[in-house]
């Protein structure tokens, strides 16, 4: 819906105090309507002969210096759904109270009859009252990602539509399993994709072959796993692979910490070096993750998760092993403290420990000749597993100082 018109008024400029011809500068002025502010800037654009302004995605107001009591007003909606919620509520906010305020100036906003057949408010207050609820459903679902309504195709709207019906409404939908993923005859998990979103969720079966949807990374999921023939309890988010952490949308990263801490305190005493080996190992994919796609969110949850492993470490090799993946996250933020360089020395002169927890020491310290030389004590296997550390990323070539292509890190001693 796009309305353009033009108002009369005699009102002092926003941006009076600009000075200057041909800027695009941000105004940090807030705009409201009836002392309820929506933003708390604009951007204005001004040439030699004109002056415009934009409020939010959507609003571009514009006047020419020769008559600048004539404003134009151009609304167009954003495609952006979080932008177009908030956009659209104070275009229908500022309309019916006919104005809005940039700081202590006010505007005048009063349509013609000819503007009104233009604009049907009662549809564009409806399409808001929709578009809360997809974005209250994405919030519920903790996904962070903007989501475009201009590319949204018909099947998309499908899902979004039964989506709402299970995480709004709370309850059951038709949906065809098969479609989703394998699965059995009462659950199954499984992908769905709303332009360019993916969601990962848990389908139940409930009544007249309908299913409930549940969220797959709520802080209690989890499953079993077998370390040494016992059944180990883990969370959801060790049946993840690395390529889920770039492109899974629902991932709810400010809970992965609690939830590991949560099920470790319900793990028996005999099972707890074997749960923080798995946490472990689950951290390193994050780590793998984040080399591969930079999104900052992956390295400060495995930092998150490599401090807590250190400070449970039950034994010294434990606690070597623990700071090396401390650290190796440390040298991705920036460069080692004096204290930092002098722990890893301490391993390095270890003689209870391998020579692959030495190989990633060296590496951290920048000493490429002592990380070749213990690796040179390593078997052919052993040196193909280490190459598939995360820790790697900081060998250097031969002849060339270079950051390798990342892959895993460093992890408990590869097999004697």
């Amino acid at each position: 819906m796009h309305l353009n018109f033009f108002v009369q008024q005699s009102v002092d400029s926003p941006f009076k105090h600009v000075t200057g011809i041909d800027i695009c500068q941000d105004i940090n002025e807030s705009v409201s309507v009836d002392e309820k502010e929506y933003y708390q800037s604009f951007k204005l654009y001004r040439t030699k002969n004109k002056s415009q302004f934009r409020i939010g995605d959507s609003l571009v107001i514009s006047y020419k210096e020769t008559d600048p009591t004539a404003f134009k007003y151009d609304y167009k909606p954003s495609p952006s759904l979080k932008s177009r919620v908030i956009d659209s509520e104070f275009w229908i906010d500022a309309l019916n109270n006919k104005g809005f305020n940039v700081e202590q100036i006010s505007f005048s906003l009063y349509l013609k009859p000819e503007d009104m057949k233009k604009f049907d408010i009662v549809e564009e207050k409806s399409q808001l009252d929709c578009l809360k609820k997809v974005l209250q459903l994405f919030e519920i679902l903790h996904v962070k990602k903007d989501f475009d309504i201009s590319k949204t195709a018909e099947n998309d709207w499908r899902w979004i539509d039964t989506l709402l019906t299970a995480f709004i409404d709370n309850l059951p939908v038709s949906i065809t399993i098969n479609d989703i993923s394998p699965h059995d005859s009462s659950c199954a998990y499984g992908k769905v994709q709303i332009q360019g979103i993916t969601l990962a969720l848990i389908f139940v079966e409930a009544d007249n072959k309908k299913y409930k949807l549940y969220d797959l990374f709520n802080s209690e999921s989890g499953f079993f796993v077998y370390d040494n023939e016992e059944q180990l309890s883990v969370p959801v988010y060790s049946h993840l692979v690395v390529d889920d952490y770039i492109d899974i949308d629902n991932l709810n990263f400010d809970s992965i910490l609690l939830s590991y801490q949560t099920f470790f305190e319900n793990t028996p005493t005999k099972l707890q070096a074997a749960f923080l080996n798995r946490t472990n190992l689950d951290m390193l994919k994050m780590l793998i993750a984040y080399d591969k796609s930079k999104k900052d969110v992956l390295l400060q949850t495995a930092k998150q998760l490599a401090d807590w492993i250190h400070e449970n470490s039950l034994t010294d090799l434990d606690r070597y092993h623990a700071l090396l993946n401390v650290l190796q996250i440390a040298r991705r933020q920036r460069d080692l403290t004096k204290d930092e360089m002098q722990e890893l020395c301490v391993i390095t002169e270890n003689s209870n420990v391998g020579s692959a927890m030495k190989v990633g020491a060296y590496l951290l310290l920048g000493n490429q000749p002592a990380a070749q030389r213990h690796f040179d004590k390593l078997t052919l296997e052993e040196q193909n597993a280490f190459r598939e550390f995360p820790i790697y990323v900081f060998w250097q070539d031969e002849n060339r100082i270079i950051m390798m292509p990342s892959i895993v890190g460093a992890v408990r001693e590869p097999p004697s």
